[in-house]
């Protein structure tokens, strides 16, 4: 059974004016598309902990976390109350599809590629809402321009 959480994390990794997407496919719903990686946070653990640990399962890299915390609605979520997206920097690893260890979620989402994507082009990136993508851009134009 598919314990519901409270809160989803996601993250936007960039490197070198790329963001790492995966893509996830829905059996369920006959839907696949391309977004960041996340998951739900666990009981005792924070958000930025959550974030840092989905980001290793599910992509290989460990990363650190940018000072940018997005909060939302989840949109059409059944296991979450609300959603926290990050911006987070690769710091060791290689980028490679790791696994989504929810047990009993094979059937409702699954991990089958991952790809570096320019940050700045929209096309192919389905799975990520067009407000979050603006605030990341918006944050790092910001942050570059100082």
């Amino acid at each position: 059974m598919i314990q519901k959480r409270k809160t989803r994390v996601q993250i936007a990794i960039i490197q070198d004016e790329r963001v790492l997407l995966l893509h996830h496919v829905m059996p369920r719903h006959k839907k696949a598309f391309w977004g960041f990686p996340g998951g739900g946070v666990e009981e005792n653990e924070t958000p930025e902990q959550a974030a840092i640990r989905e980001a290793k399962e599910e992509t290989c890299l460990d990363i650190r976390l940018e000072d940018f915390r997005l909060e939302s609605l989840p949109g059409n979520s059944e296991f979450y109350e609300k959603s926290i997206t990050f911006i987070g920097y690769p710091m060791a690893g290689e980028a490679k599809l790791g696994h989504d260890p929810e047990e009993g979620m094979s059937d409702i989402v699954r991990l089958t590629d991952i790809k570096w994507h320019p940050l700045w082009d929209e096309q192919g990136m389905d799975g990520v809402r067009k407000e979050e993508f603006v605030q990341i851009r918006k944050f790092l134009k910001e942050k570059n321009e100082k």
